[in-house]
């Protein structure tokens, strides 16, 4: 049986594709033009909630206005509009391209797509079933995509849906393009974006749902080569805690968000909404995650957890992954038990369909006294022992160091492969991030953009009721304290 065409594939959709940068807004039914405030060259604008799209009319009254795009029956829910950043000139776009929205729903019967004109796109691959290992994704998140091209253009579209915006880019740009980011927004939460132009201007935005990627496309407006990554508050597919149910723990050193290198490796808490003390700091070197100068008991530029627990506690895998080591490692420190610390670590991968959007995160354990025997490749779920907490390697006492890398959307690159590293590698990775997010009163997570080309989002990847650890001095949540 035909499947019908899906008059909901892309709700929200902006472009900007070279030569000329064509616009398109269907959510909001018209073009999405808006100057934005001019900013020097390597500058920065915080925006801590959206700003409002500007809706522009025909460029010149010797322009026809835009019609609706119609056709065969179909309805495609919002009127589409279509305009040139020329100052003096606003065009529609060819109706059969516009009908070839369907390219971007992948279960839609092929001979549909070419009664409407288009073919099926061969080249992506569509994952019908997640591979072992992988996690199922949560429901509620959609998908978005940041293109560029060598002329200094860029394309910029998302889907609250879940469906493929690097398709349909694809499918209506010009040739070359590459893609440079494409991930997972929350529909209706909360989201960063970083934009970064090749003018040297850098553009951030937190809000709801698809609002931050409108401020985001709009700044960027007349801007060569802008990419824009994005990444939700809460991506929530850790199951449990690394440790038994029961399991004293006493919580230690956190993510520093002040790690350098960047600006002296310092931040202003008052940027964060912590002007004064005993949370603010004009020149705090430890900042935690919800921005919180951080004096006493934390480690400058530290970018893990530890967890005070007796030796031997058993760990455990935080929900399916797959194995990328499980090794010894002579780290060739004094004062532990044992300077050969046991490491191990975990891939998760969130999986997405079409895998174009697949978000994957490594979780790392150090200093254990003893190893299960997993293999690299092997594919592990919540209930997986990894072994045993310890006192071994570079530690002064008995603790879980506990990290969490991001290999996808990070700063400077779509994904990169995370292998462990030849020598100690405890801590100074450029993409480690905070599990528990980031919920400081303003602004956005300061790693994701100052420590460029280091640092990513960081995103709170705990279910929702079984947070395991609260982070040190003070109760988890979105609250000051």
């Amino acid at each position: 049986m035909k499947k019908p065409i899906d008059s909901t594939i892309l709700d929200t959709l902006t472009l900007r594709i070279p030569p000329r940068a064509l616009a398109v807004a269907l959510s909001a039914g018209m073009l999405a033009a808006c100057d934005g405030d001019e900013l020097e060259e390597g500058s920065v604008q915080f925006h801590p909630e959206p700003v409002s799209v500007v809706q522009a009319a025909p460029a010149s009254e010797a322009t026809p206005e835009p019609q609706p795009v119609m056709g065969d029956n179909m309805d495609l829910g919002p009127d589409v509009f279509a305009g040139s950043w020329s100052p003096d000139s606003a065009v529609r776009l060819p109706r059969a391209r516009d009908n070839e929205l369907a390219l971007v729903a992948p279960d839609l019967d092929p001979e549909v797509l070419r009664a409407h004109g288009a073919e099926p796109m061969k080249d992506l691959k569509i994952a019908v079933k997640p591979a072992a290992g992988t996690i199922t994704s949560p429901t509620g998140y959609g998908h978005y995509c940041s293109m560029t091209w060598a002329t200094g253009g860029w394309a910029f579209a998302w889907d609250t849906n879940g469906n493929d915006p690097c398709a349909y880019l694809i499918a209506n740009s010009g040739p070359g393009g590459t893609i440079q980011r494409a991930g997972m927004f929350s529909a209706a939460g909360t989201n960063q974006v970083v934009t970064r132009c090749d003018d040297g201007a850098i553009f951030l935005y937190r809000g709801a749902g698809g609002g931050p990627l409108s401020s985001a496309f709009a700044a960027g407006n007349l801007r060569p080569g802008c990419i824009h990554t994005v990444a939700p508050q809460a991506l929530p597919i850790f199951e449990r805690s690394p440790f038994p149910s029961g399991t004293s723990v006493t919580p230690g050193t956190g993510v520093d968000f002040a790690r350098g290198p960047a600006f002296n490796s310092v931040l202003d808490t008052t940027a964060f909404g912590h002007p004064s003390l005993p949370h603010g700091d004009v020149d705090a070197t430890i900042v935690d995650f919800k921005g919180r100068a951080r004096t006493g008991g934390w480690i400058d530029g530290h970018d893990a957890y530890d967890y005070g627990v007796p030796r031997g506690t058993d760990l455990y895998a935080l929900a399916n992954g797959n194995v990328i080591a499980s090794r010894w490692l002579n780290t060739g420190c004094g004062g532990s038990d044992d300077p050969t610390q046991g490491e191990v670590y975990i891939r998760h991968t969130v999986a997405r369909n079409p895998s174009t959007y697949n978000e994957t995160f490594v979780a790392a354990y150090f200093h254990l006294q003893s190893l299960a025997a997993l293999s690299a490749g092997t594919s592990v779920t919540s209930t997986t022992y990894l072994g045993d907490s310890g006192n071994t390697g570079c530690s002064s006492g008995p603790h879980l160091h506990f990290a969490v890398v991001r290999e996808t959307n990070v700063a400077d690159s779509r994904f990169f492969t995370l292998t462990a590293p030849a020598g100690v590698g405890n801590n100074g990775w450029g993409r480690t991030i905070d599990p528990y997010g980031w919920y400081a009163p303003l602004n956005i997570d300061p790693w994701a953009w100052r420590a460029y080309p280091n640092g990513a989002l960081s995103i709170n990847l705990w279910k929702g009721g079984i947070i395991p650890i609260a982070p040190p001095q003070g109760n988890w949540g979105t609250g000051v304290d």
